[in-house]
């Protein structure tokens, strides 16, 4: 289960490796300690985050009438867009990335998360 970490706190996601789970983040945690976890106040599950449209960046006329008079076909510029990845966050869930700060928060499967990125792009 996705979990917002309100205290840091060492967490074993195997039962032997431990790992130091820092407030503020957002990690993946075993549904059967998350209730415990919740109730004395280390955990919370993450608020849904809505996702903002992404504006395509204004084209200035000039540069399209130099590109036209040159006579040269220039490849277009890139977007934000290549910042966007697809990532595995754990126990087979992806999510959406720009560059290293995640982007959603909605855990998706694989096929999930490749169309939610198509949608948006």
């Amino acid at each position: 289960m996705l979990a917002f970490i309100k205290k840091s706190f060492p967490y074993a996601h195997d039962g032997i490796h431990v790992e130091e789970l820092a407030a503020g983040s957002t990690r993946e945690i075993a549904d059967s300690v998350f209730d415990g976890l919740e109730a004395a106040g280390y955990v919370e599950a993450p608020k849904p985050q809505p996702i903002a449209p992404i504006e395509p960046p204004a084209a200035e006329a000039p540069a399209a009438t130099e590109q036209e008079n040159s006579g040269s076909e220039e490849a277009p510029a890139a977007t934000d867009a290549a910042e966007f990845s697809v990532r595995h966050i754990g126990r087979g869930k992806y999510d959406i990335f720009i560059g290293d700060e995640r982007y959603t928060h909605d855990a998706m499967t694989k096929d999930e998360a490749d169309a939610a990125l198509a949608a948006m792009i």
